[in-house]
């Protein structure tokens, strides 16, 4: 059974995208894990990447498949791991009170807690 999380996939949306450098703000939440065919990973296996590196572009995740995470050079597991500990930062964070985090990436973003 598919593991759900709607206040990952809320956090998610306010971050920036995996790939380098990519200054686009429509983040979508890719779900990236280990799955069967057909099937979608849980909710707590997902990447923020935004719509053209997702799914629209000529190098977007869905247009190049397993391919996507050499062709940008990005490390797929590590991400998911730092994201993870990103994520549980935020949870604590929500409630100590604190709001500012930063992707794995170095960018900022503001953790607005999504309820």
């Amino acid at each position: 059974m598919r593991r759900r999380d709607k206040t990952r996939l809320a956090w998610i949306h306010t971050l920036g995208c995996i790939v380098p450098e990519c200054p686009r703000l429509d983040i979508e939440a890719d779900h990236v894990g280990a799955r069967g065919y057909g099937q979608r990973c849980g909710d707590h296996e997902t990447l923020p990447v935004c719509t053209v590196h997702h799914r629209t572009g000529k190098d977007a995740r869905h247009v190049l498949g397993r391919k996507f995470w050499e062709h940008h050079g990005i490390d797929r597991a590590t991400l998911l791991v730092q994201h993870d500990e990103l994520y549980q930062s935020f949870l604590s964070g929500r409630h100590h009170g604190r709001s500012r985090k930063q992707t794995s990436t170095g960018q900022a973003y503001q953790a607005a807690d999504p309820f």
